[in-house]
Order: structure tokens, then C-alpha cells, then sequence
């Protein structure tokens, strides 16, 4: 979120602020960056419903997203694939 997600949303606002059209005023701006807030927030709880049903799925056929803690003490290149990607 801290790249793809500020960064989405300051371009998004920035775009309905800075857009100039040569036959519009100021209230066609304001209406302008009223809808690019609301299609901010609609894509954010869209986003977060969609990321909430993609993993309850994945909770269901694989057993959730979270690696044991005994997987994570021995790591998960050894836990998962029997061998050390770096030997540090």
C-alpha cells in the first residue's frame, strides 16, 4: 500500500485538481475532483472486499496464508523445498 496505494491515490486526486479543459471553469474542476475522491474510495473498499474473499478461499483450500512457527524457526527454504537457498 505504502507505493502502489499513496501513490494511486495522489495521482487519482491530483489528476481531477490539475485537469484543465479550455471551455470549463472552476466548477467543472470542483465536480471534477469530487468524482475522483469518490472513485478513490469506491476502488479502496472494493479492493479490500475483493483481498478479504481472496484470502478466506485461500484460508479454506490452503489451510491460510501464515507459515507454522516451526516452519519459520527452520525456514522456509528448508521447510519447503528440503534445501538452503543461502548459507549465511
Amino acid at each position: 500500500f505504502g507505493v502502489h496505494g499513496v501513490g494511486g491515490i495522489v495521482g487519482a486526486l491530483l489528476t481531477g485538481l490539475f485537469f484543465i479543459k479550455a471551455d470549463t471553469g472552476a466548477e467543472y474542476i470542483e465536480n471534477n475532483l469530487k468524482g475522483q475522491i469518490v472513485s478513490v474510495i469506491v476502488t479502496i473498499i472494493w479492493s479490500g472486499v475483493v483481498s478479504y474473499i481472496a484470502l478466506k478461499i485461500a484460508d479454506v483450500f490452503c489451510g491460510g496464508i501464515r507459515s507454522t512457527e516451526d516452519e519459520e524457526i527452520q525456514g522456509l527454504d528448508v521447510a519447503d523445498h528440503g534445501e538452503e537457498g543461502y548459507q549465511l
